[in-house]
């Protein structure tokens, strides 16, 4: 069933191939994946789907952060954020930077805090999922491919 399209309409789908060649080349090179050699058909698609994923994950996430840094930066950035126990019920923050004091900002995750308890580290989790409620709406309004790229 092939329905005839008007010029206009052609160009306006030739026109939005630009967000789709975006999309692979993010996923390529700012989330790093890597060619993976997968024979099995639900490997396959496995494997599409954690680079879907990542990619409905990384592009609302830069801008929530107003497209202030490359997804590469905020993928190392989060990659490099760790905390090393001290004693007891004490951990230091081992790695902070530009991401996460506007993390901190735009989302309100304090990843910036350099001693934390336990009680510490399960609030910023639970504000992690309260903050999370945008990829939620992105998810209802079905709008991988209508992100604003300013």
């Amino acid at each position: 069933m092939n329905a005839k399209k008007t010029d206009a309409e052609m160009l306006g789908i030739y026109k939005g191939l630009w967000q789709i060649e975006d999309a692979f080349r993010v996923t390529k090179s700012d989330l790093e994946t890597r060619p993976v050699f997968l024979s099995r058909q639900d490997r396959i698609e496995a494997h599409f789907l954690v680079c879907f994923i990542a990619l409905y994950i990384a592009k609302p996430l830069a801008k929530r952060l107003d497209n202030k840094h490359p997804i590469a930066k905020i993928a190392t950035s989060l990659n490099s954020m760790s905390y090393t126990f001290l004693e007891d019920n004490l951990f230091v923050g081992d790695y902070c930077d530009d991401v996460s004091a506007d993390v901190k900002e735009k989302l309100g995750i304090d990843l910036d805090r350099k001693y934390l308890t336990r009680g510490g580290i399960r609030t910023i989790l639970e504000n992690t999922k309260k903050s999370a409620g945008f990829l939620s709406r992105i998810i209802q309004n079905n709008a991988l491919f209508t992100w604003d790229y300013d």
